[in-house]
């Protein structure tokens, strides 16, 4: 673990020890249990406790790894990590009191379950346990950001071996490829938008007339689905709208459009001047 985390979560521990000897001497001071036990010697004995769960601790950084690193489901990791965690609880309250329990006497199993493993298993049990989810948390951040870190490497070197090929992609991006979603037949066609040579107004539905000579029918306004079409298409007639590159031909006297499949559509007075002007070379629209 890098310096600066593991001093953080020095300074956290360091600051729980000093509360919980607070604490204690609060409430040996309130109800006069001890009066010859002083600040440092609590602290001392704090010390000893929360050395022996950091120390059962160390297992973590190679379980949170290991855990973080499988592709174990969200209950499952839950599932591992609580196991772990309850182990761990139970084996420092253990430890702590068979370092407090006084020896000198000899062992009484019934004293020293009923005594020193009951009092810090209410005592000690909260705090170990979320020391422990603490620092579980802060590992699987630290594995991840080590993780990211390895894969922001690769893709690195990964560039850097191939930047000629990147200096030869185009400058300018693609535009994607467009699609429309046609319902037929009770099944739904995808119809390329540059595969469109006119569509037509019928009523609320629109005949989509293809270059290769299909048509297929789409319930909706011929206006609503003007809106969605890029600039390659545009409207001559309240019944037509045209795909500029299927357009070969446009008699300004009959008023008329000619298309690709020999198709001829009127053009409106209200459009006339739109289509004349794109034929006149005052107005370059791109057919592709």
């Amino acid at each position: 673990m890098k310096r600066p985390a593991f001093y953080i979560l020095l300074s956290l521990l360091a600051l729980v020890i000093l509360f919980e000897s607070a604490q204690q001497l609060f409430y040996l001071r309130r109800y006069d249990l001890a009066a010859d036990v002083h600040f440092l010697d609590i602290v001392q004995l704090q010390t000893i406790r929360w050395l022996i769960w950091a120390l059962l601790g160390v297992p973590l950084f190679y379980f949170v790894r290991k855990i973080n690193a499988g592709e174990a489901s969200y209950w499952s990791r839950f599932f591992r990590y609580s196991l772990l965690i309850s182990g761990l609880v139970i084996t420092a309250i253990i430890l702590v009191a068979i370092y407090e329990y006084d020896w000198s006497e000899g062992y009484q199993s019934e004293f020293f379950f009923g005594e020193f493993v009951t009092f810090f298993l209410f005592q000690k049990t909260p705090f170990f346990t979320l020391g422990y989810i603490a620092l579980i948390w802060v590992l699987s951040l630290y594995w991840e950001n080590e993780r990211l870190q390895v894969q922001v490497k690769k893709l690195a070197d990964l560039l850097a071996e191939n930047e000629d090929l990147v200096h030869q992609l185009p400058s300018r991006p693609q535009p994607n490829e467009q699609l429309l979603t046609v319902k037929s037949g009770g099944k739904y066609q995808v119809v390329r938008l540059q595969t469109i040579e006119y569509l037509e107004a019928d009523d609320y539905c629109v005949n989509i007339h293809l270059e290769d000579g299909k048509k297929y029918v789409m319930r909706i306004t011929l206006k609503a689905l003007e809106e969605k079409l890029p600039e390659q298409f545009i409207r001559i007639h309240r019944k037509y709208i045209v795909h500029l590159k299927y357009v070969t031909a446009f008699d300004p006297e009959e008023q008329r459009l000619l298309l690709q499949s020999t198709s001829s559509l009127a053009v409106s007075k209200s459009k006339l001047k739109l289509v004349r002007t794109y034929f006149a070379g005052e107005q370059i629209r791109s057919a592709d």
